[in-house]
């Protein structure tokens, strides 16, 4: 029930929107009738799945628009690249694998422009933003050929990139160049470039203060202002929730995923399935999946990354009995 009203309510927004890019009326909004009155409330789930939903009621009694958020944006684009990993290795298993890619390249393709047709009208540009960084790390993956040692230290090196750009994102407003690169930012997605995320953050480390080694608990979330949010980056909780202790296991994990893949970085599959890594890492800097909140979306990037573990033990595994 939770699955068909996500998928009727995403037709029901997006559907207006799409049509907007044809006939050009940026008015149109699809709206329904509530008896509730003037209210404004947000729906919250144990999941995640219907959590990025805002029911907001207009200035009218008894109308409430439907909002549609970044979640299902998310979960196309990651699903997409599974769909992709799938396809990649079964033309690799095929015996005749011209035959067998034929119509479904297109398909592949035609799904590929619908999803980015589906992120861009929706405005969801963490999504967007991922789906790009991993495309481009699928092909370069491919055509450089890393070893597997270069690979490693890459890990290394981005995770360092990263925490210095989250650092920068954070004090965005403190640069002379945050007023333009704001303002395409403003005309592309209607949307500042830093949103509330910097003032999440941090008031969120400034809590952990006396408490860096362990953390504030589990039941640790954003306070004053920001009460009822999520932490809008997995790192963050994790540093808040469970200190440097949970943050450095959680980087651990995942860099113990990225050796595993490594081994057998030239087969395809693993070439898009370590750009699935880092697209999760990117992803999880800016929203929180893997832990908690958007746990339908953060499922899907868990099953990514042991589909692509899988894989690379089964191409090891067949290394070795070939020879």
């Amino acid at each position: 029930e939770r699955a068909a009203f996500v998928l009727l309510r995403g037709i029901e927004y997006i559907g207006p929107k799409i049509l907007c890019l044809f006939v050009g009326n940026a008015g149109v909004r699809c709206v329904n009738w509530c008896p509730y009155g003037e209210i404004q409330r947000r729906l919250h789930s144990s999941d995640g799945f219907v959590g990025d939903y805002r029911l907001s009621v207009g200035r009218h009694p008894g109308v409430r628009e439907i909002v549609f958020q970044n979640t299902v944006s998310g979960e196309l684009v990651f699903c997409w690249m599974g769909v992709l990993m799938a396809f990649v290795g079964k033309c690799e298993a095929v015996e005749r694998p011209r035959a067998f890619i034929g119509w479904r390249l297109g398909m592949l393709l035609c799904s590929f422009a619908c999803c980015v047709v589906f992120v861009v009208t929706a405005q969801a540009r963490t999504a967007l933003l991922v789906l790009g960084i991993m495309v481009v790390c699928t092909v370069l993956f491919r055509l450089g050929a890393p070893s597997r040692k270069f690979l490693n230290a890459f890990f290394l090196v981005f995770v360092g990139c990263v925490a210095i750009f989250l650092f920068v994102y954070a004090h965005a407003r403190d640069f002379g160049w945050y007023d333009d690169l704001n303002g395409y930012s403003q005309m592309l997605f209607g949307k500042n470039i830093d949103s509330s995320r910097g003032g999440i953050w941090e008031q969120s480390l400034k809590r952990v203060q006396g408490s860096e080694l362990l953390g504030l608990g589990a039941d640790a979330s954003p306070e004053g202002v920001y009460e009822g949010r999520s932490f809008h980056n997995t790192f963050v909780q994790a540093y808040v929730q469970n200190g440097l202790a949970g943050l450095f296991c959680l980087v651990s994990a995942l860099f113990a995923l990225w050796r595993m893949m490594t081994p057998a970085s030239p087969d395809p599959v693993i070439s898009i399935a370590l750009s699935v890594l880092v697209g999760v890492v990117v992803y999880n800097c800016f929203e929180s999946t893997l832990l908690s909140n958007k746990l339908s979306l953060g499922y899907i990037q868990w099953f990514l990354l042991a589909f692509g573990v899988a894989r690379s033990f089964l191409v090891q595994r067949r290394k070795e009995e070939a020879k």
